[in-house]
């Protein structure tokens, strides 16, 4: 599982091998993939709420939703060797990478890095020689840099 607490990452990809009780780990015990999750008070005056319990993508690539300031930063077209252009979008909170006539949507497993789940297209957003770049990869590709043209 992966918790964000008050916006704060407390585990990351923690595996849950048995019930979380106090002091005490429980043993193993087969059970079904999915169950129910449950949420303890202690008895104690408390309010739970905005609580997001969702699957994420393939094991081992976590996805976040990211703010849409953050995304609209990495919005435009990306000149790639003067040789062809890549364009990134957003729509509905989701970033797209457009290649080939072809859009696909991103996900987020951290606040640079995106991959797609449909074809194996990854890209990266950093700052190069003060340039917005993007690196990607698509498929067997040994990756490429775009620089942001506008």
């Amino acid at each position: 599982m992966t918790l964000f607490h008050n916006g704060v990452l407390v585990h990351r990809d923690v595996e849950l091998i048995g019930d979380t009780g106090w002091v005490t780990r429980g043993p193993y015990h087969a059970h079904p993939e999915k169950l129910p999750l449950s949420i303890q008070d202690h008895g104690n005056p408390v309010r739970f709420r905005n609580i997001w319990v969702r699957e994420l993508g393939q094991p081992g690539r976590p996805e976040f939703q990211l703010a849409d300031k953050l995304l609209d930063g990495y919005v435009g077209q990306y000149d790639v060797n003067g040789e062809r252009t890549v364009a990134i979008s957003r729509r509905d909170g989701n970033l797209f990478f457009k290649w080939a006539g072809q859009d696909f949507l991103m996900y987020a497993t951290s606040p640079t890095r995106f991959f797609a789940k449909t074809t194996d297209v990854q890209v990266e957003f950093m700052r190069e020689g003060g340039e917005d770049v993007a690196h990607f990869s698509i498929g067997e590709d040994d990756g490429r840099r775009g620089r942001k043209v506008k």
